[in-house]
């Protein structure tokens, strides 16, 4: 049984239970690496735009879902100084504060979920350094106490688990998908073809996106265009690419990075059967095949930018760093939507 963080925080009146989705193992302490600061697009409340304001003027840009901290969604923070300290600390946004978790309410409970790009979670510290309970305080000041509306999406342990084990049956992107989509058996090339278009639209071609080198933690972009991705500004065609096996090392972080979407999805849901032939269960079910896909994909182009003879343990998890935050999707937002595609609307 995996042993969480959990807590009461004092909101008002009243004690506010909160647990984390993610174990005791996780020990958080900063690194100063900077990655944050360069791939986020930081949303603002209005806490945040009050505190700001009294020291700086010209901050804000706005998108359809709101303000947002103006510069960053073109990559690295305007606050960001060249030996990665922010210039704005002590007034940062409540989402730089409590980065690289994300707090949700959901029937009663504040559940701290953990995101898979930040290096300090998987350093080994000897000691977590981030008081939940406080964090919790300060995400109910800065919203508010918005209370999101309640959620009757049942998910399914065994069918999801039954899409894990998938992994252990395949070596390659190609065999991956001729498990997911019997009778269709294209060739590599044609193959490689249809799927970058729906990587293309999905990461979005304009956009550039930020990896890290492992163990180097270097920072390098990644972007698509016409007919390649290029990658720490190496052009690789998608006509080059040839099939290249998974490691064992890579074929197991897969399976770990996948129980921890589960997590993302099951935990504090109400976790019965749900029948076969439901909307939640075919979209989860077909969310899930796409997602393995859209990792696999990445991560043969890492690989064939770096001449691996298969792929590695180091590319599958610079490939997690540089797709989690665009796969996320916050667990009130999935509470707020019965249909909700969860994996692609992150």
């Amino acid at each position: 049984m995996m042993i969480v963080y959990s807590g009461k925080a004092k909101i008002g009146e009243k004690m506010i239970p909160w647990q984390t989705t993610f174990s005791t193992d996780v020990r958080f302490a900063c690194q100063s690496i900077g990655y944050c600061c360069t791939s986020s697009n930081v949303r603002l409340n209005f806490d945040d735009i009050e505190r700001i304001s009294k020291e700086k003027r010209d901050f804000i840009e706005f998108d359809t879902k709101g303000p947002l901290l103006k510069g960053t969604t073109e990559g690295r923070c305007p606050f960001l100084s060249n030996a990665n300290r922010c210039r704005i600390y002590k007034d940062r946004p409540f989402v730089c504060k409590s980065y690289p978790f994300y707090l949700s309410y959901v029937e009663g409970i504040v559940y701290i979920d953990v995101l898979q790009t930040c290096c300090a979670i998987y350093t080994n510290n000897k000691k977590n350094d981030i008081d939940f309970g406080q964090l919790v305080c300060e995400y109910f000041r800065a919203f508010n106490n918005a209370i999101p509306s309640e959620d009757d999406i049942r998910v399914d342990h065994k069918r999801w688990d039954a899409l894990i084990d998938r992994v252990d049956m395949h070596q390659s992107l190609l065999g991956m998908y001729e498990e997911f989509n019997p009778g269709d058996k294209p060739s590599f090339p044609l193959f490689v073809t249809k799927f970058f278009s729906y990587f293309r639209e999905f990461i979005n071609a304009e956009k550039e996106y930020i990896a890290i080198e492992l163990p180097t933690r270097r920072l390098y972009p990644i972007f698509a265009t016409k007919d390649a991705v290029v990658v720490d500004n190496k052009v690789v065609a998608i006509a080059s690419l040839r099939e290249i096996d998974l490691s064992r090392e890579a074929k197991e972080e897969l399976k770990r990075y996948l129980k921890t979407i589960w997590r993302r999805v099951g935990t504090r849901l109400d976790l019965k059967q749900v029948p076969r032939g439901s909307d939640v269960f075919a979209i989860q079910v077909d969310a899930g095949k796409r997602f393995v896909l859209l990792i696999q994909f990445l991560a043969l182009v890492i690989a064939t930018k770096k001449q691996e003879k298969e792929i590695s343990y180091s590319t599958i998890r610079e490939t997690i760093f540089t797709l989690d935050a665009s796969l996320f999707t916050p667990l009130d937002e999935i509470a707020q939507s019965r249909k909700k595609n969860f994996f692609r609307e992150g």
